[in-house]
């Protein structure tokens, strides 16, 4: 199942369950951490061992819950609120639940026993080579739809001023929507408008393969990172300085005086949630440049909000209306560099 449907049910869940006892930032972390980064359990498969196969862990396995998901969740709750318990394992039992429903080969006794088996109806999209020989099934699409009105239903009924907005308040909203996600848009463009510096000019994954392929590949590196921090840093500074000015301030969503923060986690967390994403396109052999609909557009969006929502008021309103205002701009800006000849793919 993908990183999206693992998101987006783990946050309705977590909504309804525990309302706004929670804030907007730790129920966004706890889905991003525990509904989708989950995943990142095959690395150590990949990186260490010669299996070639996309193959689940045990840690996404009903003892992996047991024996992780639920110490960690009693030590959150004890150490911060007691609502934190419910924070952890809500998304990570929803995961297992869904990896399960997806045609996928599982080993429920794991680590305890090897013994796999294949279950599940919905087909992954892109297929992946087990859902690719089983032609039968609901493609993921449908889940994707389904959790996204669900998500908005939720939230538009069950939060308190509501996720949508009245004709009036929508293009001030985007607006300020748009001020806040400057900092990771630049970002993001960065390592396109520094290629031809020669600084830092080697790969994040220093060339290592898995299983015969790139981990992220050569287009992905050090001085995109650093030069795409260092803007956005910039960005936020400059934000910082602007914030004294009445337009500016009321284009703001909160003050800058944390502007060194802000900007690094901004930066960091786009750049992060890109090469999370090209990892997984590599894994599942889409090349550079391919379509990956919708994570080529909104990668690195979850990737700051991960990272920010816990340091800053960032409302459930905000991340709804930034992941759809920067899904329509990435495409419209990648494909207008496209035709200028500034990037070599549309995507």
């Amino acid at each position: 199942m993908n990183w999206l449907n693992h998101f987006l049910l783990s946050f309705s869940l977590l909504f309804l369950i525990l309302g706004e006892k929670a804030s907007s930032g730790e129920i966004i972390a706890a889905s991003a951490i525990f509904g989708m980064l989950l995943d990142l359990d095959h690395i150590a498969k990949w990186l260490f061992t010669k299996e070639k196969r996309y193959l689940r862990t045990w840690v996404q396995e009903p003892f992996g819950f047991v024996i992780i998901g639920i110490p960690v969740a009693i030590a959150l709750s004890i150490l911060f609120e007691p609502y934190y318990f419910m924070l952890v394992l809500v998304p990570y039992l929803s995961h297992i639940i869904l990896d399960y429903l997806t045609v996928n080969e599982v080993s429920p006794l794991a680590p305890f026993s090897k013994k796999r088996f294949r279950l599940g109806f919905i087909r992954q999209f892109p297929d992946s080579a087990y859902s690719r020989e089983y032609k039968k099934g609901v493609s993921e699409n449908y889940v994707l739809a389904f959790n996204i009105l669900a998500f908005a239903f939720i939230l538009q009924n069950y939060s308190s001023n509501g996720l949508f907005l009245s004709i009036r308040e929508f293009l001030p909203f985007v607006s300020r929507c748009f001020y806040f996600m400057l900092p990771a848009y630049f970002a993001n463009m960065a390592p396109v408008m520094v290629k031809k510096i020669g600084l830092f000019d080697f790969p994040v994954d220093f060339g290592k393969k898995v299983n015969g392929g790139r981990v992220l590949g050569s287009h992905k590196t050090f001085r995109g990172f650093i030069f795409g921090i260092a803007f956005a840093v910039i960005v936020a500074y400059i934000q910082f300085l602007l914030q004294d000015v009445e337009f500016f301030r009321n284009l703001s969503f909160f003050d800058y005086d944390s502007w060194l923060l802000l900007g690094f986690l901004m930066g960091f967390g786009a750049l992060a949630g890109d090469s999370i994403k090209s990892f997984f396109k590599r894994r599942i052999g889409i090349k550079p440049g391919e379509r990956f609909i919708p994570f080529d557009q909104i990668d690195f969006v979850l990737g700051v909000f991960a990272l920010t929502a816990p340091f800053f008021d960032v409302t459930l309103k905000i991340f709804a209306i930034s992941v759809l205002l920067t899904f329509a701009l990435d495409i419209l800006v990648n494909h207008l560099a496209f035709y200028m000849k500034i990037r070599s793919e549309k995507w």
